[in-house]
């Protein structure tokens, strides 16, 4: 579906997409939704050598718009819980400032006296761990899907 096409339903049908997102959130995302479209589109040179070629990945408008959704969703949870000192996705927030923050935290407990301990973990890789339907529960709990 076009994303023109997206956008006007979206103005003048709005529930035909709270529908869609909210069986979305009970059975997951079709596996046309879940595939994406490669376009290898010619750079430079010659066109028999592959690597004069980049692969461009088109995914579906309709999944991208329910990703939104999901994300603006996650975003206003983050952004209601208090002392949770939430970096990513936020404006003027990096990892920078999530460093200065952390060094802060940590200077005045020493300036205070008091033992610091950290634990680190590497979570680069988590989404790869993470259940689609475990995702789904938790957010079908919180009212995600009605909105």
């Amino acid at each position: 579906m076009p994303l023109k096409i997206i956008k006007d339903i979206g103005i003048h049908a709005p529930h035909f997409f709270v529908n869609h997102f909210n069986i979305f959130c009970r059975t997951g995302l079709t596996p046309e939704l879940k595939t994406s479209r490669i376009l290898p589109p010619h750079k430079k040179d010659e066109r028999s050598a592959l690597s004069n070629y980049t692969p461009i990945s088109n995914l579906w408008s309709i999944g991208k718009l329910f990703e939104k959704i999901i994300l603006e969703k996650l975003m206003e949870e983050t952004r209601n819980l208090e002392g949770v000192f939430q970096h990513a996705y936020c404006p003027h927030h990096s990892t920078t400032t999530a460093l200065l923050k952390f060094q802060d935290l940590i200077s005045k407990d020493l300036d205070n006296k008091r033992t610091v301990a950290v634990y680190s973990m590497d979570l680069s890789a988590s989404f790869d761990l993470l259940r689609p339907n475990t995702i789904l529960e938790n957010l079908l709990k919180h009212n995600v899907s009605h909105g």
